[in-house]
């Protein structure tokens, strides 16, 4: 008699720790290409990013239909859907960061962009480091201070956001340039939000599940 083959049952921990790992990917991209800024690279590094974005959306994929036959998930359906898509807007818009500087052709980086963009890398490593302990929440005792770490991160990026506007509107004199870095200063504190609402998703479900 023919057997099937037994499709290999998805980890959804680890499904959120491989979406993480993008979002650190993506936000590294964007550290090393603003440090290093070309305009003539930023095609190719607009394609690496959106590599990125792509194969965390597989992960994504993958999970929510492996999610749409399970009988009895580890934690509750909401919170594996919350998590996952809180995660895929993460890489989403680390992506946007690079896309917008692409679209509005800019040919040069603010200092201020360029420590906020550090948080985004320091703050999806936090979510990162965070996300990675979350499948031993039931006993972990170092989720709580992980999640209290990328708190204390996107309220450094908040500062940072406040910052950068108060400096751009008193010293730019140029309406275009005023118009960009707004809407990039806005993209770059997004990833950190997004980066919260993880914090605050991992936290609700372990609350809910434990």
């Amino acid at each position: 008699m023919l057997t099937g083959k037994k499709e290999k049952q998805v980890d959804y921990f680890d499904s959120f720790i491989q979406q993480a790992r993008y979002a650190c990917d993506a936000a590294e991209i964007i550290v090393k290409h603003f440090n290093s800024f070309d305009t003539f690279d930023i095609p190719k590094t607009v394609d690496m990013l959106h590599s990125v974005e792509t194969a965390g959306d597989a992960v994504k994929k993958k999970l929510t239909e492996a999610l749409a036959r399970e009988f009895l998930p580890p934690i509750e359906r909401e919170d594996i859907l919350t998590l996952a898509n809180e995660l895929d807007e993460v890489t989403d818009n680390v992506e946007d960061i690079l896309r917008h500087v692409f679209m509005y052709n800019v040919s040069s980086i603010k200092p201020e962009a360029l420590e906020f963009v550090g948080v985004v890398f320091d703050i999806c490593r936090a979510m990162c480091n965070m996300i990675e302990e979350f499948k031993n929440f039931k006993k972990s005792e170092k989720l709580h201070g992980l999640i209290v770490e990328v708190n204390r991160l996107e309220e450094k990026g908040d500062e940072l956001y406040m910052r950068a506007i108060r400096k751009l509107y008193v010293s730019a004199c140029d309406p275009r340039e005023l118009i960009v870095w707004t809407r990039i200063y806005s993209i770059i504190e997004n990833c950190c939000d997004c980066c919260e609402h993880v914090a605050d998703a991992v936290e609700m479900a372990a609350m809910k599940n434990t």
